[in-house]
């Protein structure tokens, strides 16, 4: 029998030297105390282990409900994609027979990009005519100025 890697003779040296020092009266008191101790230390051992273990099942249970419902939407997930997928599908099979809502769709947007051109065209000569009427009305400005000057010099 080893404790604390400590063989029964080792054991009983270190018994007689306790008595030696502490004293045969003491020695009964001493052997409580110590048996107190190890039982509360065994409790407490015991209650933090149960606590651990408490803790270790409560986080395992919380990860596997996180798993679950991750799996459950990955799932709705794959049946969305699914679902879109069928309809681009669906979508780009309408666009290549080239039905009348198809053709009628581009010409209208073809319209609607040659108005906006046009509109775009006429805003920028708006905005050129501006900037040269600007430019026009600074130089006679600026000649007026210099004849002034020239005249009174």
């Amino acid at each position: 029998m080893n404790f604390l890697n400590i063989g029964p003779w080792e054991m009983l040296a270190i018994l007689a030297l306790a008595v030696l020092l502490v004293g045969p009266k003491r020695m009964a008191s001493l052997g409580r105390s110590l048996g107190r101790i190890s039982g509360q230390m065994r409790r407490m051992s015991s209650e933090f282990l149960g606590t651990l273990r408490d803790e270790l099942e409560e986080t395992e249970q919380e990860a596997r409900q996180a798993i679950d419902s991750t799996t459950e939407t990955g799932a709705e997930l794959a049946q969305e994609i699914q679902a879109t997928t069928s309809e681009a599908g669906e979508a780009l099979e309408g666009t290549k027979d080239g039905g009348p809502t198809t053709k009628e769709s581009v010409t209208s947007i073809q319209d609607e990009l040659k108005a906006f051109g046009q509109e775009t065209k006429q805003m920028m000569q708006d905005i050129v005519g501006g900037v040269e009427e600007t430019i026009g009305s600074k130089q006679k400005t600026e000649e007026a100025a210099d004849e002034e000057a020239s005249d009174e010099a």
